[in-house]
């Protein structure tokens, strides 16, 4: 009877005081093994508001780990660095950048991912954990492309999976320590189903979807200054399996010598020399060490 009002005082006393625990939630960093058979090299960049990456969801009374605790779970600080290791998996060039995205002023932007978080609960009695998270995607002019709303679920944790003890099934733990580690570890396995089910939609659009094309920048769809050589590296890179309007040029190089990189659909990335009408197309080579890491064709 003694140690019954005892917890009751402590748990008592937490109320009173209104305890705020901050739970960081780990980065989604998982390589997916089903790829695409092909990784895009033009440009995506996703757009994470401030609000957004600040932005935490209260969780309070959560049974079998704490009855009065307000836990805060800080999901939103994960959610740039995940949304970049996600995407990563499907273009080659991933940029994040911490603003609020204003349509059509991305002007290098061949895509635009701007990611929320909808919602973010735990049940009560199972731990399990719900995450609801929507990805809009736009085009360099600012189009809606695609809007990609996902929910992921944990699985039913126990906290014996995470060795809490199976006394805390029945009695508060006090803990916050322990209480941290089974919220955090149920909100990443929800978030690893929602990603799992954010590639599936992924593939798809970008294999035979609305991605399965190459999508320009907007510097790359309304271009008002073109090279001097540029109709004869035009003709260059059409030679190569290029088309036109969907893949394009872009100059990085002027003088004698022109230089331009070469934005083709299902192709790496290669550059165009151009001597007046005499273009050669140079293809990477990682592996070697030679001093500008391209070889001429």
């Amino acid at each position: 009877m003694k140690n019954v009002s005892i917890v009751a005082f402590i748990l008592l006393a937490l109320q009173i005081t209104g305890c705020a625990v901050n739970v960081p939630i780990d980065v989604y960093d998982d390589q997916i093994v089903d790829q695409p058979t092909h990784k895009n090299h033009t440009k995506v960049v996703i757009f994470v508001p401030p609000e957004v990456a600040e932005e935490s969801f209260g969780q309070v009374g959560v049974l079998a780990v704490g009855v009065l605790l307000d836990w805060q779970l800080a999901a939103g600080d994960a959610i740039a660095d995940s949304s970049k290791n996600f995407f990563e998996n499907y273009f080659s060039n991933v940029e994040v950048r911490q603003e609020n995205y204003v349509r059509g002023a991305c002007s290098d932007c061949a895509l635009a991912v701007v990611p929320s978080i909808d919602k973010l609960a735990i049940n009560k009695v199972t731990m399990q954990s719900k995450v609801a998270m929507n990805f809009s995607i736009y085009d360099g002019e600012g189009a809606k492309v695609l809007a990609l709303p996902i929910t992921g679920r944990s699985k039913v944790l126990t906290l014996e999976r995470f060795g809490v003890g199976v006394v805390a099934a029945s009695v508060p733990v006090v803990s916050s320590f322990a209480a941290n580690h089974v919220l955090s570890k149920s909100v990443e396995d929800a978030f690893e189903d929602a990603f799992w089910k954010l590639h599936l939609q992924m593939k798809e659009h970008t294999e035979t979807g609305a991605l399965a094309r190459n999508w320009l920048p907007k510097e790359l769809r309304k271009k008002e200054n073109y090279g001097r050589y540029e109709f004869a590296a035009e003709r260059a890179i059409i030679g190569a399996g290029c088309q036109f309007p969907q893949d394009g040029l872009r100059l990085v190089q002027t003088g004698f010598e022109e230089l331009y990189e070469a934005y083709c659909w299902k192709q790496e990335p290669f550059m165009v020399s151009c001597n007046g009408s005499q273009c050669n197309l140079i293809y990477s080579e990682p592996h070697q060490d030679d001093i500008n890491g391209f070889a001429a064709e």
